[in-house]
């Protein structure tokens, strides 16, 4: 995967480059032969929250505004292709419980893959996103991207690591689903800079990237822990029987406590640092990388 900057390319260049793949991935995933089923709407996905992060880099040149509207945007258009993927990981939530807890839940289980198997979303929807990817495409094209310095990224940067530091505060402070999705999207954003930069100095980046991914995982585990509970308690028929629910809501609070405070430990040290911390040292690394000569092969 070339998700990253090359030093030899004008910043503008790169970051449109960047963009307009992840934009054409995803459309040619949605426009296989096959109807996009499960992977294929996942990956698709995928290349959306790249892109996202992509625009939060370059809010200093598209404007706070413009930002907001096209991440908007595309988040709304990944939401089209949601049901698929997410039924497929409720069952993926509801295995790794059952690993953690070694008991099982089969007719929970079963439940949740008759769930799944009803779930078209993604074939129903996969058409009107590819229109929307396109027009997303035109939009790319015309983003004012001119500087080819770090402040051109350096501010979105700075903005997502601060942004990511807030919501794990507010998360230890006050708790629940809110505060703690919220901080995973930011930390998501912030494993997206970490690969788009790798080459400014790839040991500490990749390191970097290796913890903020951990710290998305379990992240993404604590959610989806919470999302079959709300489901379990709002969905479950009536006439099945609720002892494997009952089971499941004593079960799923100790995990997402356990989940909480591992997350909470990895985010006291990727966010130790002030965020004109990061963001100067980050600078640093970068302008020695932009002035090195072009290696020989």
């Amino acid at each position: 995967m070339d998700f990253r900057l090359h030093r030899d390319e004008p910043l503008p260049e790169g970051m449109r480059r960047l963009a307009l793949h992840q934009l054409e991935k995803a459309i040619a995933h949605l426009e296989a032969p096959d109807p996009p089923r499960e992977e294929q709407v996942h990956e698709a996905r995928k290349s959306l929250k790249r892109l996202r992060a992509l625009v939060c880099l370059v809010r200093a040149e598209l404007g706070a505004e413009a930002m907001r509207w096209e991440n908007r945007s595309l988040g709304l258009t990944a939401r089209l292709l949601g049901g698929l993927r997410d039924a497929a990981a409720l069952v993926e939530c509801l295995d790794q419980l059952d690993a953690w807890s070694g008991k099982a839940h089969p007719r929970v289980r079963a439940w949740l893959v008759e769930r799944k198997a009803q779930s078209t979303d993604g074939q129903a929807a996969g058409s009107g996103v590819v229109d929307a990817l396109r027009w997303a495409q035109v939009r790319v094209e015309q983003w004012p991207l001119q500087r080819g310095d770090w402040e051109a990224i350096g501010p979105g940067v700075q903005w997502v690591y601060a942004r990511g530091r807030r919501s794990m505060r507010l998360a230890r402070e006050e708790g629940g689903e809110v505060r703690f999705h919220q901080w995973r999207r930011y930390a998501k954003y912030g494993w997206y800079h970490t690969q788009v930069l790798q080459d400014i100095w790839a040991p500490l980046m990749e390191a970097t990237q290796a913890e903020l991914d951990r710290l998305g995982e379990v992240l993404g585990a604590d959610h989806d822990l919470a999302v079959l509970a709300g489901l379990l308690q709002a969905e479950w028929p009536a006439r099945r029987s609720r002892k494997e629910v009952q089971e499941l809501g004593a079960l799923i609070p100790l995990r997402q406590s356990e989940l909480q405070t591992q997350a909470l430990g990895l985010g006291s040290r990727l966010y130790a640092e002030t965020p004109r911390a990061l963001v100067r040292r980050w600078g640093w690394y970068w302008e020695v990388w932009r002035s090195e000569p072009p290696s020989k092969n």
